[in-house]
This record gives C-alpha cells, structure tokens and sequence, in this order.
C-alpha cells in the first residue's frame, strides 16, 4: 500500500542499514494513547506496532520470547508487556472507557509475568536479555518479577525505559542479574543529566558486558 511504503521510505531515512537488523519491541504507555486501537481490543490486527512489516521490526505479540541467537550467542530475549504498572494515566487516552482498557492491559501484564516464570523454568540459555517499557524499580508491587529476575540460572541483563535517563542507580538491583535504565536521548523530556544509549556485548566465552555511551546533556534537554 502507499501508506506501507511511506512506512519503509522513512523508516530506512532516518535509521539507514540499521533497519536490517532486529528491532526488538514491546507497547509502552503512550503507545497505548490515542489513535492505535490496541489497548480497547483482544484482537492483535488491532495492534499498528505488531509486526506492521517495517524491515527489522520485530514484535510479533503483546509478550515473546526469542530463541535465534541461542545456538550462536547462547542468549534467549524476553519482551514482557507490563502496562498494567501505568494503567490509570494510559487508559485514560484511550478512547474506549477505561473498564475495557484495564481489563486488556491487566491481562497482558499477567501474561507478560507468566511468560517471564515460564521462561526461567525452561530455556536452555545461559543469558537472558528481559525488556520492558518500565524499568525494575516499578516491580517493586510485583514481586513475582523481581524474584524471577534474580533467579542464579543464567545471566540476566533487563532494560526498561519509561523515565528519560541511562543509569542503575535509580533502578532496583536483580543481583546476580544486571538492571538498567534505557530511557535517555531526549525527546519528551529528560529526568537527569545521563543522556543517550547502551552499549551491550556478548564476549567470545559468552558473557555479556554492558556500557552507558553518553552525551552533554545540553544537546538533548532544554
């Protein structure tokens, strides 16, 4: 279609090669808000960010888990949608009343925990790479999460985003585990000085390192 193919051109404009490799993805809040019918449906066609077709752009539910890089890097990533932990102020842009809204987005959060204990009883892995919208220091009224994140079985690096900085220290430790704050490059706002991206690498004995690459602020808040 026109739209789709608008879609690809822009996509490829602004992220140029980049667009070739996977885009891991999960709904955050505000991609809940608004025009995207996601939040008032159990229906995934709903969802425009589900595997809209877009080059790499991965996100093929609401929760995943994905295995292609077991056999190479020994790693398995896990995407959990936990919007029920911003409910109130997501549902309440979402144009279908907010009964409705929570009840999917309570659902989802469910799922995305079940999804997260199922994973942690069965992958094969020796890395997990966990993803949410909300950093671990959110889950601190879902215990059941903290205490999967913190299971000795394998490595677990988690990233989660929702406040606009890149630490750890604002975030709840997962000890052996590694936790992060990947939310800053600007944009919306900022809510500190620690702006840009993370840097991860699996190493040649598959562990994993992670290191914050970081800007002058200033060029990314006012």
């Amino acid at each position: 279609s026109t739209q789709s193919t608008w879609g690809q051109s822009m996509w490829r404009r602004y992220y140029g090669d980049l667009v070739n490799v996977p885009w891991f993805s999960v709904y955050g809040n505000h991609d809940y808000e608004g025009a995207d019918r996601c939040a008032c449906y159990d229906d995934l066609s709903k969802c425009a960010q589900i595997n809209p077709g877009q080059s790499g752009w991965f996100m093929p539910g609401y929760s995943y888990f994905d295995t292609r890089y077991l056999n190479s890097l020994k790693t398995e990533i896990i995407a959990l949608d936990t919007n029920n932990l911003a409910v109130e102020d997501t549902c309440k842009y979402a144009n279908c009343g907010g009964s409705i809204c929570q009840n999917n987005l309570f659902k989802r959060t469910e799922a995305a925990v079940n999804l997260l204990e199922q994973r942690i009883a069965q992958s094969t892995a020796k890395n997990l790479l966990v993803f949410s919208h909300y950093p671990t220091d959110y889950f601190r009224r879902m215990p059941r999460v903290l205490d999967a994140l913190k299971t000795p079985k394998y490595h677990v690096e988690f990233f989660g985003g929702h406040r606009h900085n890149v630490d750890q220290r604002s975030t709840v430790p997962i000890s052996p585990g590694n936790s992060w704050l990947v939310g800053g490059g600007g944009g919306w706002g900022c809510d500190g000085t620690e702006q840009g991206f993370l840097l991860g690498f699996v190493n040649q004995d598959y562990t994993i390192t992670t290191k914050a690459q970081l800007v002058d602020y200033r060029s990314c808040c006012n």
